[in-house]
């Protein structure tokens, strides 16, 4: 983990962490505003990127449940070009196998550069009414 606090207000070296919850079985659209090395700096400009990928894992190192990357249409700029969206179906909600996972979201440069721009709980609750 990057060693940041939960409100961001000393994440200047690393990404900002962030929680996603999506109940186990939905779907959830998800929207990353992206800002440079903290949760109220600059905008970070998506122009140019060559890619954008977010994968979930159930631990820091664990097995990867989902990755969605911006090369394969799984991942899409806005066309405000700060913002990116992806969203997460309700099958691979369901895969998850743990109430809290870990995810990363990570940008690379036209330039080659990588850039962790987000990090943090994937949190996935069971439900009880799913299948009704």
């Amino acid at each position: 983990m990057c060693g940041c606090n939960d409100n961001c207000s000393m994440c200047y070296d690393c990404p900002p962490r962030s929680t996603i919850c999506i109940p186990r079985g939905d779907a959830l659209r998800v929207i990353v505003d992206v800002r440079e090395n903290t949760c109220d700096g600059d905008l970070y400009d998506l122009g140019g990127v060559s890619e954008i990928v977010f994968v979930a894992a159930d631990e820091l190192g664990g097995e990867y449940r989902i990755v969605k990357r911006m090369s394969t249409g799984g991942v899409s700029v806005s066309t405000n070009g700060y913002q990116f969206y992806f969203t997460i179906a309700s099958a691979e909600s369901a895969s998850l196998t743990r109430n809290n996972n870990y995810f990363e979201i990570r940008v690379t440069t036209a330039g080659g550069a990588p850039k962790t721009v987000l990090c943090g709980v994937l949190s996935s609750p069971q439900t009880m009414a799913k299948d009704l």
